[in-house]
């Protein structure tokens, strides 16, 4: 009997289970990096939204020529807190409200801004952060008395 000795193709099981060891390595090399971005993209996110929300206000005022506020929630509470969320009136008409975004806390020494019809606001400053203690990244959002919101990296 003559067997034809060819390539094999395929790996053995050591061969396997060595590989899968090698990703399980650099899979807990890189979930603490994940963490750290996972935790920036939340308050990029918060910040593009409160930017938004400040940007929508400003642009109703002029355009309704009537003065619109944006209020920290629950509205007429004087314990309201950012975190809670916001809502965009004018009037008597709600624009649109935000629910809390998770994972971030929001800092204000305001509850309200009001943009007059001319979209000129009262200073304030917001700060940004995340409530994770792993790679926690700060953005400020400042709108001064012309009503443009800036944002910019870093604790106000």
């Amino acid at each position: 009997m003559s067997y034809c000795k060819g390539r094999q193709s395929g790996m053995t099981l050591l061969e396997l289970l060595i590989g899968l060891g090698i990703v399980a390595i650099l899979a807990a090399i890189a979930a603490p990096s994940f963490q750290s971005f996972s935790s920036n993209q939340q308050v990029r996110s918060a910040n593009e939204t409160l930017l938004s929300a400040l940007s929508l206000a400003r642009s109703q005022a002029v355009t309704r020529n009537s003065p619109v506020v944006v209020r920290a929630l629950p509205v007429g509470d004087p314990n309201a807190d950012w975190v809670n969320g916001w809502e965009i009136s004018s009037g008597g008409d709600t624009l649109r409200v935000q629910e809390s975004l998770n994972g971030v806390t929001i800092a204000s020494g305001v509850s309200e801004i009001t943009f007059n019809r001319d979209g000129r606001a009262g200073v304030a400053a917001f700060s940004v952060e995340a409530a994770s203690a792993a790679g926690t990244e700060a953005r400020c959002i400042g709108v001064g008395l012309s009503g443009a919101a800036t944002s910019r990296k870093g604790a106000c």
